[in-house]
């Protein structure tokens, strides 16, 4: 049961990815380090109470906010791809 609860909740989010437009812009805080040598993180998205792993950049920081936009869904591997993003060119 929990294994197609995930798969669903899967599914939708990257639904809800593929149906945005391509300059939408998300915020969220960065609450844990994937990889930090790679710059990889975990951000909780504002408004979506998910946690999600973001491609951050040298700045960002564990408990700041940041702007990312999606880089790209790919449903056959079951990934979406999120990058910390200016926000003094993208707003």
């Amino acid at each position: 049961m929990v294994k197609a609860q995930r798969a669903s909740e899967k599914y939708w989010l990257m639904q809800y990815f593929l149906q945005q437009e391509s300059d939408a812009v998300y915020s969220g805080l960065v609450v844990k380090w994937i990889k930090e040598s790679a710059r990889l993180g975990l951000v909780l998205l504002d408004g979506l109470d998910r946690e999600m792993v973001a491609k951050l950049t040298p700045s960002a920081q564990l408990g700041h906010h940041v702007f990312l936009q999606c880089a790209g869904v790919m449903p056959s591997k079951g990934n979406v791809k999120l990058s910390q993003i200016n926000t003094q060119s993208k707003l």
